[in-house]
């Protein structure tokens, strides 16, 4: 009896132990946000760096997000985290091209954030001609 109240007690420890050695991405990021909030970016970065690998585009994002954070920008490695997590021209592309010429116009470099900002307008204009306007779709249908 006391061997097997031993073993359940055990088996409760680990299992506990578990559950708070992998916290919620979600709640990590709500976190990191409240800390940005606090003007602590340091620490968010930190937090969100910690994050696991994933495909969750929230968590890509967030990542993405901390190599803009940085104070001196590796044009080469973001430009190689977009095309290893994004089809080119997919949404989570310009998405995350978008927010590379934000920071690029947030910093100074407005020449770079021009020439971002220019190929997304060409390349939707160019799929408006084509026909491939949402609003064209049949109603249900978009996209």
């Amino acid at each position: 009896m006391k061997a097997t109240l031993l073993v359940l007690a055990f088996c409760l420890v680990a299992w506990c132990g578990a559950i708070a050695a992998e916290p919620d991405p979600q709640e990590e990021m709500k976190y990191a946000d409240g800390l940005m909030k606090m003007g602590l970016d340091e620490y968010a970065v930190k937090v969100l760096k910690g994050l696991p690998e994933t495909n969750n585009t929230a968590i890509v994002l967030a990542k993405f997000q901390v190599e803009l954070m940085q104070p001196k920008l590796d044009e080469d490695a973001i430009e190689r985290y977009i095309t290893q997590r994004a089809e080119k021209n997919s949404e989570l592309y310009w998405v995350m091209k978008i927010r590379l010429a934000d920071t690029f116009w947030a910093r100074g470099e407005q020449k770079k954030s021009a020439a971002i900002y220019d190929a997304f307008l060409k390349f939707y204009s160019e799929m408006f001609d084509n026909g491939e306007h949402p609003a064209k779709a049949p109603p249900g249908q978009v996209g």
